[in-house]
C-alpha cells in the first residue's frame, strides 16, 4: 500500500493545494486504530477454534455499489490441524449479521463474541485430523461503517464499492481467518451486480453471466493468498488491455488489464503504459512475475494512493511512481508476506526502494535525486523511532511514512551499497525464492540470512542499529594536510540515545586538482582519525558524493600552516588547556572559540594579545574539541581531546 506523502511531497503546490486531502487520508489510516479491530494477535492466531489451515476460500456475494450492503456466502475448505478441533472460529465483524451456518448440508448453530469480534460455530462432530472438510457462511449487513475496509464512494455522481483490507480489515465484509501464519491456496471469487458495472478482483475472470437486470462475474486465482490482499470493486468501468514481455520468447506475455472510470479513460492510458516498461524492469532484477499464468491489472478507486491487492491493484490514479510501488508489492508482499506487522517494511520498503530504482533506470538522473530528496527529507523529519512496529495495534503507527516507507526505503539502499550489485539482487532474489519463504510468509531475519550468504557479510550490528535502532547518524568530518598525508577525523553523533553509533562506512570523495579518489572509511568509535596518502593539494573533501547513507554531514577544513603555529598542550587534556601562540600571529583582535564535535559553541574569549593564554575546560564532558584562533591577519583551527 502506498500513502500519498511520498509524490505529494514532489511539489511544494501540489502538496498546499492538497493538504487538506492528504490530511483525511491520514485520518482514515488512524481509523483502523478503533479496539475493536486492533488485535496484534490476529497475526497468527493462538486461541484453539482457530488451530486449522486454510486451503479454499469460495466467495459468493451480492453487491449493488448504490447500497452500502453486502449480501452471501463464503465457503471455506480447511483441514484441522488440531485432533480436538470442537469448534472453528472466524474473524467477523460484529455488525455483520449471519442468516445461517451449513456444515455437510445441515445448518448448525454458532456464537457471535461482540469483544473479539469472532464467529465461533461447534461442530456436531470433531473434524479428523488433517482431513480436507469444508462450512459455509451465509450473512448479510453493512460492513463496519467507519473503517476503510468496504467503501461506498462517488465518481461523476456515479456510485462505486471498493474494500482495502489491510491490515486489519478483512472481517469488516467477510468471515475469514484474518493472520498472517495462513494463506488460502486458491479463491474463487463471484460477484453478483447490476447491470452496467463491471467488478475487479484476483486472478482471471473466467466467466460473465447476465441474467435479467444483473451480471454475474466470477474470478478464479489458483495462488496462495493472504487473507487482506483479496479485494473488490464494481462500479460502470472502462476497461482496456495489451501485454508485456516477461520472457524469453514470444509466447511469454502477460495480460495487463485496467478497470478505469469512464471519464479518466483517456487520461489513464498513455501513462499506464509505462506499466510494461516497469513489469519487464523487474522481471529482470527479481525474476519471473509471481502470477505469471493469470494477469496483472489495475482498478481505479478513490483512496489516497494504492494497494497491491493481488494481481490488481487498485489505484487512485497513474501516476509513475505509484504504478511502480504497487506492481512491486506483487514480489514483496503478495508473493512474499510479512509475517508480522512488526516487520510491514519487508513490503513497503521495498516497494518505495524499487519505485526509486524505477525512477533512477527507468525515467532519469534527475528524477532519481528528487526521489532521494524527498525520501531523506521524510526519514529526518523523524529523529527517533525504528523501523520496527513496536505497536501493530496502531494503524497510523504501521504505516508511519517516515519509518516503514522512507527510512525503510534507504536503509534498503544502504544494504544495497554494503553488499555491492550482485549480492545485493542475488540476495533479494534468493529471498524471494525460498522454498520456506515463497508464497507464505517471511520475517527480517530471513532477509538477513539470505544478504549474508550471498554477500558474506556479517550483518547482525546493521540491523540491531538500523531496523531495531532508531534515529541516524549526524558525521562531522575535519581534515588537513600534512606532508604527504591527508589527516581525516570522523566524528560521529546521534540523533536518538537509543542508538549511540553506528557502525557504517562514510564513502569520501577526494578533489585534487584534475584527480578524484574515493575511500570508505570505516570508523568503530564515536571520534576516529584516519590517515590518507595523497600526491597532491586537496581541493575538498566531500562525503558519501552518491547518496548512498541517512545520515547528515558538517566538514570543515582545519587550517594547517608550516611550522605548527598553533599549539595546545596538554593534550589529551584534564582541566585547562594552554594556548601557545607564535608572537607575529598576536594582535589586539586576537579571537579564541572552543566547540564541541557538535559544532556548538562553548568559549568565545576576546582581545587575545599575549602568546600565552590558559583555558579551563574542567566542567567539560570527555570527548574531542576544537579550537578556534581568528585575528586580523589568519585564522587558525587545532583539534584536542578532553580526558576524564
Amino acid at each position: 500500500m502506498k500513502r500519498p506523502i511520498a509524490y505529494i511531497l514532489l511539489s511544494f503546490l501540489y502538496l498546499f493545494a492538497v493538504k487538506a486531502y492528504a490530511q483525511m487520508c491520514k485520518t482514515n489510516i488512524g481509523q483502523w486504530q478503533h479496539p475493536a479491530q486492533n488485535k496484534a494477535a490476529e497475526e497468527e492466531h493462538t486461541t484453539a477454534a482457530f488451530q486449522y489451515d486454510v486451503i479454499y476460500y469460495r466467495m459468493n456475494w451480492l453487491v449493488d455499489p448504490r447500497q452500502f450492503y453486502i449480501t452471501g456466502s463464503v465457503t471455506t475448505y480447511f483441514k484441522p490441524t488440531n485432533a480436538s478441533l470442537a469448534e472453528i472460529g472466524f474473524d467477523m465483524n460484529f455488525d455483520l449479521g449471519v442468516d445461517s451456518i451449513k456444515y455437510h448440508g445441515t445448518k448448525i448453530g454458532y456464537t457471535k463474541d461482540a469483544s473479539s469480534n469472532e464467529l465461533l460455530i461447534t461442530f456436531p462432530k470433531t473434524p479428523s485430523n488433517g482431513i480436507l472438510d469444508s462450512i459455509s457462511v451465509f450473512y448479510q449487513g453493512k460492513p463496519y461503517n467507519t473503517s476503510n475496509s468496504f467503501v461506498q464512494t462517488f465518481h461523476a455522481n456515479t456510485p462505486q464499492i471498493w474494500t482495502l483490507s489491510e491490515p486489519y480489515g478483512a472481517r469488516d465484509w467477510w468471515p475469514c481467518k484474518q493472520s498472517l501464519d495462513d494463506k488460502a491456496d486458491s479463491v474463487d471469487i463471484i460477484v453478483t451486480t447490476p447491470k452496467g458495472n463491471l467488478v475487479g478482483s484476483n486472478g482471471l475472470l473466467i466467466s460473465s453471466v447476465v441474467h435479467d437486470t444483473m451480471i454475474t462475474y466470477h474470478w478464479k486465482h489458483r495462488y496462495p493468498i493472504a487473507t487482506y490482499l483479496v479485494g473488490i470493486a464494481v462500479t460502470n468501468f472502462a476497461q482496456y488491455q495489451f501485454y508485456a514481455h516477461v520472457g524469453p520468447t514470444p509466447k511469454d506475455s502477460l495480460l495487463i488489464l485496467t478497470y478505469v472510470y469512464p471519464e479518466d479513460s483517456s487520461i489513464w492510458y498513455t501513462p499506464s503504459l509505462k506499466t510494461k516498461d516497469i513489469m519487464e524492469f523487474y522481471v529482470k532484477l527479481y525474476g519471473p512475475y509471481p502470477f505469471q499464468k493469470e494477469k496483472y491489472g489495475h482498478a481505479q478507486f478513490d483512496f489516497g494512493g494504492g494497494q497491491e491487492h493481488q494481481t490488481m491493484s487498485f489505484m487512485l490514479d497513474m501516476d509513475f511512481s505509484l504504478i511502480a510501488h504497487e506492481m512491486n508489492h506483487q514480489w514483496f508482499g503478495d508473493k512474499v508476506t510479512c509475517g508480522s506487522w512488526k516487520d510491514i517494511w519487508l513490503n513497503e520498503g521495498f516497494a518505495t526502494y524499487n519505485e526509486g530504482l524505477c525512477e533512477k533506470y527507468l525515467v532519469s538522473d534527475a528524477a532519481w535525486q528528487q526521489w532521494l530528496d524527498v525520501h531523506r527529507s521524510s526519514a529526518f523529519s523523524q529523529t527517533s523511532g525504528s523501523i520496527y512496529v513496536n505497536d501493530t495495534t496502531s494503524g497510523s503507527r504501521i504505516f508511519q511514512e517516515s519509518l516503514t516507507y522512507s527510512k525503510a526505503g534507504l536503509v534498503l539502499h544502504m544494504l544495497h551499497f554494503l553488499c555491492g550489485d550482485s549480492a545485493y539482487f542475488h540476495g533479494c532474489k534468493a529471498y524471494l525464492d525460498d522454498k520456506n519463504l515463497a508464497y507464505f510468509f517471511g520475517n527480517t531475519i530471513d532477509l538477513q540470512d539470505h544478504l549474508q550468504a550471498t554477500s558474506g557479510l556479517q550483518l547482525d550490528s546493521f540491523f540491531k542499529e538500523w531496523f531495531y535502532g532508531q534515529g541516524f547518524p549526524k558525521i562531522n568530518i575535519y581534515w588537513k594536510e600534512a606532508n604527504n598525508d591527508l589527516k581525516i577525523t570522523l566524528v560521529q553523533n546521534t540523533t536518538s540515545t537509543a542508538t549511540p553509533f553506528f557502525h557504517i562506512p562514510v564513502p569520501i570523495r577526494i578533489h585534487m586538482g584534475n584527480k578524484d579518489t574515493t575511500f570508505n572509511l570505516e570508523a568503530t568509535q564515536q571520534s576516529q582519525d584516519f590517515n590518507i596518502p595523497i600526491s597532491a593539494k586537496v581541493d575538498s573533501v566531500v562525503p558519501d558524493p552518491d547518496r548512498w547513507l541517512l545520515a547528515t554531514y558538517n566538514v570543515l577544513a582545519l587550517d594547517s600552516l608550516p611550522g605548527n603555529p598553533l599549539d595546545i598542550y596538554p593534550n589529551p587534556a584534564t582541566n585547562t588547556i594552554t594556548l601557545n601562540l607564535h608572537t607575529n600571529l598576536t594582535g589586539n583582535d586576537g579571537i579564541i572559540s572552543i566547540y564541541d564535535a557538535a559544532g556548538k559553541l562553548l568559549i568565545d574569549k576576546r582581545n587575545i594579545n599575549t602568546p600565552l593564554t590558559t583555558i579551563d575546560i574542567a566542567r567539560y564532558a570527555k570527548g574531542i574539541y576544537f579550537l578556534r584562533y581568528k585575528s586580523d591577519s589568519t585564522t587558525l583551527t587545532e583539534k584536542f581531546l578532553k580526558m576524564q
